[in-house]
């Protein structure tokens, strides 16, 4: 899973606010709040594989970017996929 990348789906929009954000399920009319560290993690870090990104931080982080992933993949926001699936998903958004 590590050399794999999150993607979401293109049914999810994320939302920042001042305090807290958002992510909006469009199909499934679903809203979400979200901290703003998680926020700013999927922000930063999209577009990178799983491994990059643990790799970037430190092995403190590493258990709080599993949890993340892990709700966002609960949550059926991301899909986990390929470099190629990362890539024709940002060119639809």
């Amino acid at each position: 899973m590590n050399s794999d990348y999150f993607i979401f789906f293109s049914s999810c929009k994320l939302v920042r606010g001042e305090n807290r954000s958002i992510i909006c399920d469009f199909q499934r009319n679903k809203l979400l709040f979200i901290t703003n560290d998680l926020y700013n993690f999927v922000i930063k870090h999209r577009g990178q594989s799983i491994s990059e990104i643990k790799i970037e931080n430190s092995k403190n982080d590493i258990e709080i970017i599993d949890e993340y992933l892990d709700f966002l993949i609960s949550n059926d926001f991301v899909f986990i996929g390929s470099h190629e699936d990362s890539k024709l998903m940002c060119e639809m958004s």
